[in-house]
């Protein structure tokens, strides 16, 4: 009788682990769009843009580093307001090298939320 048991817990697990990555997803997008909605528009970029150049001159790396993280969870996590990042890329980053750092994090987040998706497919379509 107790191997009986073991595969309903394993199975509820598993449900559990299967579930978590769409259930972050979705309440990450919920509270993006709550904390950011302000932030992202014309208005806050124009308001911004000075403080953002500076900033960006005196931590060029950091810079980079910070708005590929952001734009990479803005993609995985589907927050509307993506064009914003991407206006933001351009400003700060030139043409060339902030089109480059928007393809490159648009596709890391992709895949983020690829992966995710690919988290929940049942097991015996993975034996197969």
């Amino acid at each position: 009788m107790p191997s009986d048991q073991a595969p309903v817990a394993m199975t509820q697990k598993s449900a559990f682990a299967r579930y978590l990555p769409i259930t972050l997803i979705v309440i990450g997008a919920i509270a993006a769009i709550i904390v950011a909605r302000d932030y992202l528009s014309f208005e806050a970029l124009a308001a911004n843009y000075e403080g953002l150049q500076t900033w960006q001159t005196q931590n060029q790396i950091l810079s980079v580093v910070v708005f590929c993280a952001v734009y990479i969870l803005a993609v995985a996590f589907s927050v509307p307001g993506a064009i914003w990042l991407t206006l933001i890329g351009g400003f700060l980053f030139g043409t060339v090298a902030g089109t480059a750092l928007v393809v490159a994090s648009a596709t890391a987040g992709a895949l983020l939320i690829f992966l995710a998706r690919a988290s929940r497919r049942p097991v015996r379509c993975a034996q197969r």
